[in-house]
């Protein structure tokens, strides 16, 4: 019933519906050797309105833009999309011989920009070829694809390829089916061995899992529209995990609890759970660990900021990894690719709000990494290449730390290091992980910067796992995850998990297990010294100059 729920629609009643003009951009960026509009999409414009404005297909912005489908699920309000610049009167292009050989023996082609969710087998099913047709066509020596990679794809006798769409027709994705949702967990367990869920070695005698694991998840449901719109995805995240543990044997009993108003369950509701999923903020979780008198693990799911409670209850669980440790994996990252030519800016505001420099600070020292503090105002206007030339140098490379998250000065600070770079400046800037939030941060400056971001959790589209996710997500509820349905997901899967596996001593075993992975986050926990556990794994990420983002270790 509570799945149920998750299903009505926000549109329930018929409004008349005016797509928005589209007005064709005159900022060009260009990537893979490839020119792109670069189009901010506005409130009620469609893929199709896009698509006819340009004089592309829409099967075209599709393949040039990671999460966007031809049914226009992913498209949203505000995004920068790429747009192929497309000379309307050009010949279709042939690859040119191999020398020695004559010309025009190989086939025409086309270009294919990999999707997230698509492997070379999807690739060549959609353009009629072959898997090998095309590895052989690109000099390729395995079936590996990344997200964004330009293929080139030999036309069967010049033929226009399949994926071609008029913008009149768009292609609608077939759903999988909502009855049947390919299962996520499985997948897991076959993709990544290091999950110690299934690869740790026989348990001690004395270790008995549990068959059915009861827990109490505990959330704010009826808050404010946006805050609501988050729990309710957390909600649906987490009821995913409990479906694909369901269908690998392990039986889960969740009871939910709406504790918006403050209105909170009696304390023998709470009784004989394994563990309680929540609340978010800190007040109320040291309310629910009150009501439990401390003998129900209370685990924090959300608000990097509960690790505050670690000290004061044995029986609390900070599962989102807090940003200190954030912080030291920067410096961390940092001291792994220092050379002594490098130079080190610790860039902060003259009047910070928060004391995030100097917990950075404290890091670099803790590693050795030398580093030089300059701090900036955004009254002085564009004066931050001019603060921070005379520490840097052309001739070597500048790591500039990005000491805050207010969105203003964090924007300002990357829209000028895209400028330093264009100056002729080797700069790698190291933002913290809000900078992903951010609507004002110009993209193509992150990018220019190589910006560095450790933070608690990041999505690798390109993986398997996610797009099995997504796909089941989109059948089942009818619309895209956000990153609180992936943050609902991991957190269940992974405690549910570990209940099973090693029952009631199971929080006893967690700070003896190796990293687990999981699709939005992994789990490292760390035991403090009065038994409580926090989660110390951190995941980077890095926006590289060619316009992609990716994973790094």
């Amino acid at each position: 019933m509570a799945a149920m729920l998750l299903l009505i629609s926000g549109a329930a009643f018929a409004q008349e519906y005016v797509p928005t003009p589209v007005t064709v951009s005159t900022e060009k960026v260009r990537m893979n050797g490839n020119l792109y509009y670069s189009h901010v999409v506005l409130e009620r414009q469609t893929l199709y309105s896009i698509a006819k404005a340009y004089g592309v297909t829409i099967t075209e912005i599709v393949n040039a833009n990671n999460g966007i489908n031809s049914d226009g699920t992913g498209l949203q309000k505000n995004a920068i999309i790429l747009i192929p610049v497309r000379d309307q009167g050009a010949p279709v292009v042939v690859e040119p011989a191999p020398e020695g050989e004559p010309q025009g023996q190989l086939p025409e082609y086309t270009e294919h920009v990999v999707k997230w969710y698509e492997d070379l087998d999807d690739i060549a099913a959609l353009y009629g070829v072959s898997a090998k047709e095309i590895m052989e066509y690109n000099g390729m020596n395995s079936k590996k694809v990344e997200r964004r990679q330009v293929l080139k794809i030999p036309l069967k006798g010049g033929s226009k390829p399949v994926a071609e769409v008029s913008p009149s027709e768009p292609a609608v994705e077939a759903p999988a089916s909502p009855q049947e949702p390919e299962p996520v967990g499985e997948v897991a367990v076959e993709t990544a061995p290091q999950d110690t869920v299934t690869t740790e070695p026989a348990l001690p005698a004395d270790y008995t899992g549990k068959s059915t694991v009861t827990f109490s998840l505990m959330l704010p449901f009826n808050a404010g529209s946006r805050s609501r719109g988050m729990y309710m995805d957390f909600y649906a995240g987490a009821l995913m995990a409990v479906k694909d543990l369901e269908s690998s044997g392990i039986s889960t009993v969740v009871n939910v609890f709406d504790i918006a108003g403050d209105i909170f369950p009696e304390p023998y509701q709470l009784k004989g759970q394994d563990f309680i999923l929540g609340p978010v903020k800190n007040e109320d979780l040291e309310k629910v660990i009150a009501l439990t008198s401390g003998e129900v693990t209370v685990i924090s799911p959300l608000e990097p900021k509960a690790d505050s409670l670690l000290d004061l209850h044995p029986n609390f669980i900070q599962a989102r990894t807090p940003q200190n440790d954030q912080y030291a994996d920067i410096a961390t990252w940092i001291a792994s690719e220092f050379s002594s030519t490098d130079k080190v800016i610790l860039l902060t505001e003259k009047t910070p709000r928060h004391n995030i420099a100097g917990e950075l600070a404290d890091a670099l020292d803790e590693v050795g990494v030398p580093y030089t503090k300059v701090a900036h105002s955004m009254i002085e206007g564009r004066s931050v290449p001019a603060t921070v030339t005379q520490y840097i140098s052309k001739s070597t490379n500048n790591r500039i730390i990005i000491a805050s998250e207010r969105e203003a000065f964090v924007a300002d600070v990357i829209r000028t290091l895209g400028i330093l770079t264009g100056k002729g400046y080797p700069v790698t800037a190291y933002a913290l992980s809000k900078v992903r939030s951010f609507d004002t941060v110009d993209l193509e400056s992150l990018h220019k910067a190589e910006t560095h971001v450790s933070s608690s959790s990041y999505i690798d589209y390109s993986s398997k796992d996610v797009s099995k996710f997504v796909k089941a997500f989109r059948a089942l509820y009818k619309g895209e995850p956000s990153r609180f349905a992936f943050q609902g997901y991991d957190s269940a899967m992974f405690f549910i998990s570990m209940v099973a596996r090693y029952g009631d001593r199971w929080k006893e075993y967690l700070p003896t297990a190796e990293k687990v992975k999981l699709l939005q986050s992994d789990f490292l926990m760390e035991q403090c010294e009065n038994g409580s556990l926090v989660n110390s794994a951190v995941r980077r990420n890095i926006y590289k100059s060619d316009l992609t983002t990716v994973a790094a270790e």
